[in-house]
């Protein structure tokens, strides 16, 4: 029992580790987008790139931005679900029903062992 005890508290460690991480991952990529359209508007302001080259470097920084976007959104999704104290609560419920199981069926093999 006090295995089932310790390992839901380290579930519930892990999943404030990861959401942290996700929050950092989600800052460096807000960063990176930044960082995107700063460059997209220097090339916007910048005469002396011709414009069919203009527009194609355009297209691959919105084509970056995008993938960021689809990225930033995805992380904070996956924030949303871990951070969510009711599934936290589930999750913890979830693995000391797992644990309790798992002891049971332990107890009732080597109970027919001997």
């Amino acid at each position: 029992m006090i295995n089932s005890i310790s390992s839901t508290t380290a579930s519930s460690t892990t999943i404030t580790s990861r959401s942290s991480d996700v929050a950092n991952q989600i800052k460096t990529l807000e960063s990176q987008k930044q960082q995107l359209q700063s460059q997209q508007t220097q090339i916007e302001q910048n005469e002396t790139i011709q414009e069919e080259e203009k527009e194609k470097q355009l297209e691959q920084l919105k084509k970056q931005i995008s993938e960021i976007e689809a990225q930033i959104q995805a992380l904070q999704n996956q924030t949303s679900e871990t951070s969510n104290p009711n599934s936290n609560a589930q999750i913890q419920q979830d693995n000391v029903y797992i644990s309790n199981e798992a002891y049971s069926l332990f107890k009732t093999s080597t109970t027919k062992l001997d």
